[in-house]
């Protein structure tokens, strides 16, 4: 059995009601909810939030909705809590042993569920792997362009503590290429993270 466990929170402050915002006509959240159905790997779809609108537009779009407890609805809440609190409570209930758990985040809105079978496949494969997530090239987050500040270096003609300077973070002269890790879909191997 592989079950996929996405959370969303009503309470998000970086964009409010973000989940909520139609993208195409389809609600932010509606995205994960529809590739893991489309799935032909996923045999359950759970959306876990703590925010009723988002329960319902979770339901209406053919997911299996797990209230999330106030404790796990704050900005401190880990999303590892979340996931692992849903699987604990669901557990009991499977009749056969999960193979796989596929975590998604409710904005993760460029998968489709080829990408899905494509991750549990290779992960299939590849029995000495706990995970495969995505991962995306971003040249925009360069270590070249990344900077760090320096004291204790020269400030104008004179070497300072007090002046602080900006200076590379990386030696220029290192190429190599940069991926930006897309945590919010992975997929695991549940011996490696629940008990």
């Amino acid at each position: 059995m592989i079950f996929s466990i996405i959370i969303g929170r009503g309470g998000s402050t970086g964009v409010p009601r973000k989940n909520l915002r139609k993208v195409c006509g389809h609600p932010l959240l509606a995205f994960p909810i529809m590739s893991s159905l489309g799935s032909k790997e996923v045999d359950l779809t759970f959306f876990s939030t703590e925010d009723e609108e988002m329960k319902k537009v979770a339901e209406d779009y053919g997911a299996v909705v797990l209230d999330r407890p106030a404790e796990l609805a704050t900005d401190e809440a880990l999303a590892e809590d979340v996931f692992a609190h849903v699987y604990n409570k669901m557990r009991e209930s499977f009749l056969e042993p999960v193979e796989f758990v596929l975590l998604l985040m409710a904005n993760a809105v460029g998968l489709n569920h080829i990408m899905i079978d494509d991750m549990v496949a290779k992960l299939r494969v590849v029995s000495k792997a706990d995970s495969i997530c995505t991962l995306s090239e971003y040249p925009a987050l360069s270590p070249y362009r990344m900077r760090k500040i320096s004291y204790g270096v020269t400030s104008g003609d004179k070497p300072s503590d007090d002046y602080p300077t900006v200076v590379p973070f990386v030696d220029n002269n290192v190429s190599f290429d940069y991926y930006l890790l897309q945590e919010a879909r992975c997929v695991g191997r549940v011996e490696k993270y629940y008990h």
